[in-house]
């Protein structure tokens, strides 16, 4: 038998992490709903009005460990299955038959889809390129979806013929009706896809709702960025849920040396404050030359390597884009790129690690450097770690951080190998995200590549004395403790009902009446056992939300190695804690 006093609090950390692991089969260290996955929907928009036949159209899964995946086509309901190995990467690159089945390149309902299922959580993104226009994207797993979304984009082309933004949206689920502002635009059978373009036109502020969830995807013939700056490039970006919007960001900037920003609000009275930008309407002139936004409204700002990027703050969620500029720009520190857009998470949707891998397309390309961007809090940024394939993880090296002082976060640029065959994962126990570009001669892409998915419109946070973190209900899903004293606190980012009873919360169904329209309490009865709990809000437009999770209090007793740990008191059972206890209290056979 061993008898711990006192540990060191990083192995202490990994122990506790590797045995509750065993125990709960690894639910404490999971990271709730993130860009990995296991379902996935995926469509392929327009690229310069080109047809099928000529762009080059490119899925990459990433994985941590084996997995074996089913790519199934909507359009006729072919399937191939496909064995990965651990730490490794699956690319495909879709060949003339294949592409007519995704090429979603006119307005209407097509099956034109692909449906990506798999066995273990696994990272999955998507190219569309053709001569010279190219752009990337994630794509989110089902349970990171929603139906209601915000269109960001940017004022297309005007050439002869002249060029259209768009969006594609595919169903999930049979019968799902899709809106565009208000006015129903198609209904559609699970898979099925609705892409709708526009010529000459920016989309962005339109608002697409569904009665179920739908994956949304811009898909934008070609852009110039800022408008009117040579040379044109397609967009392409699965986009994020309104539900999953933010208040906080640190927008990086890639080593080109300068990007334009987009910020867009849900909510009338979305007041915006921002470091590090200057506001531009040089787009066209639909950007609000202010930071006070009403729902659908926009601002565009540009921000510079130079101040370490841009910091956002909001008083209500927003939706952040960021979008290389073309090459024509002589204020440019390099060479290569052009215009490619990319969803920014908020700092709210940090993970602990994600995997990453370089787009290297086979068809005629100009791309030749690969970057990753790794956005994490500056006091912890030397925590941050990469290992590729199944190498051992290592520090970051190879390229430099930026410390942005006004949001205390940072990022750092990491040049990645040409080997389509490398896999990357990036790690920090304080939380990062992750984006990836890739730029050449005219011609570059940009995606987020890594985050959580968490709701955060309405949400709560559970702690309990013995850590230092709130811990999301999404995260909480699963995870177990000692500890029966806990500390619930909600966050509700839309207007709520006047009427008393506009918040309940209840533990196993039975409502805490004692803490109704309560945004943070206590308890200390929570008993050994499996615990819902269930935050009921009622929106002041009638509509009644809810949030829940199920997690485990476990007795703070052990007899041997595979039961739960827990210090004597209960109180220091975690891995958060700042100092250990001055007492015996976790032993184990």
């Amino acid at each position: 038998m061993i008898n711990i006093k006192t540990v060191n609090r990083n192995i202490l950390s990994i122990l506790l992490c590797m045995i509750l692991f065993f125990h709960f089969a690894g639910k404490l260290c999971a990271q709730g709903i993130s860009t990995q996955g296991t379902d996935f929907w995926l469509s392929f928009g327009n690229n310069m009005n080109a047809s099928y036949i000529n762009v080059n159209l490119q899925v990459r899964i990433v994985t941590s460990d084996a997995a074996t995946v089913k790519l199934t086509y909507t359009y006729d309901n072919a399937d191939t299955i496909v064995n990965i190995a651990a730490g490794s990467v699956y690319t495909y690159s879709f060949t003339e038959t294949e592409r007519l089945k995704l090429y979603s390149d006119v307005t209407g309902i097509t099956g034109k889809s692909l449906h990506i299922e798999s066995n273990v959580p696994v990272s999955v993104y998507a190219l569309n390129q053709y001569a010279y226009t190219t752009d990337a994207t994630n794509v989110l797993p089902v349970d990171a979806l929603g139906a209601d979304y915000y269109h960001i984009s940017y004022l297309s082309v005007a050439w002869n013929p002249p060029l259209s933004d768009g969006y594609t949206v595919i169903a999930t689920e049979d019968v799902t009706e899709i809106y565009e502002n208000g006015i129903l635009k198609a209904s559609l059978q699970k898979g099925e896809v609705y892409s709708a373009y526009f010529s000459t036109t920016d989309l962005t502020g339109k608002h697409i709702t569904s009665n179920k969830s739908i994956a949304y995807f811009v898909t934008s013939e070609s852009v110039f960025v800022p408008k009117d700056l040579w040379a044109a490039d397609c967009l392409y970006q699965q986009l994020i849920p309104v539900n999953k919007w933010g208040n906080n960001f640190l927008v990086p900037i890639t080593h080109r040396g300068i990007e334009r920003i987009r910020i867009i609000a849900s909510q009338d009275g979305t007041i915006i404050t921002q470091t590090g930008g200057v506001i531009k309407t040089d787009n066209g002139g639909y950007s609000q030359n202010s930071l006070n936004l009403n729902r659908g409204e926009f601002v565009e700002l540009e921000a510079s390597l130079t101040g370490c990027g841009c910091y956002i703050s909001s008083n209500k969620p927003v939706g952040v884009c960021t979008y290389l500029i073309g090459m024509d720009n002589l204020s440019l520190l390099t060479t290569k790129g052009d215009p490619a857009m990319a969803w920014v998470p908020p700092v709210e949707q940090s993970i602990n690690g994600t995997l990453i891998a370089p787009f290297v397309p086979d068809g005629i390309t100009a791309l030749d450097e690969h970057y990753a961007l790794i956005i994490t809090p500056t006091a912890s940024k030397n925590l941050t770690t990469v290992a590729t394939g199944t190498n051992p993880a290592t520090a970051l090296t190879g390229g430099s951080w930026c410390d942005n002082t006004a949001s205390n976060f940072s990022f750092y640029s990491l040049q990645l190998s040409n080997n389509s065959n490398d896999a990357y994962y990036f790690a920090n126990p304080y939380g990062l995200t992750v984006m990836g570009y890739g730029i050449g001669s005219y011609e570059s892409y940009y995606y987020f590549a890594g985050a959580a998915a968490r709701d955060l419109d309405l949400a709560f946070y559970y702690t309990n004395p013995g850590i230092s973190d709130t811990i999301h209900h999404q995260d909480l899903e699963g995870m177990a403790f000692c500890d029966t004293v806990a500390h619930f606190s909600a966050v509700v980012q839309y207007a709520m009902s006047a009427t008393p009873g506009y918040l309940k919360w209840f533990i196993d169904n039975v409502e805490q009446n004692a803490v109704r329209d309560s945004l943070s309490w206590w308890t200390t009865s929570l008993s050994p056992g499996v615990h819902t709990v269930d935050l009921v809000a009622l929106g002041l437009n009638g509509d009644i939300d809810t949030a829940s999770s199920t997690f485990t209090i476990s007795a703070p007793e052990i007899n041997t190695i595979t039961d739960i740990i827990c210090w004597g008191t209960g109180k220091y059972h975690d891995y958060g804690f700042d100092t250990l206890p001055q007492q015996t209290g976790m032993i184990y056979d």
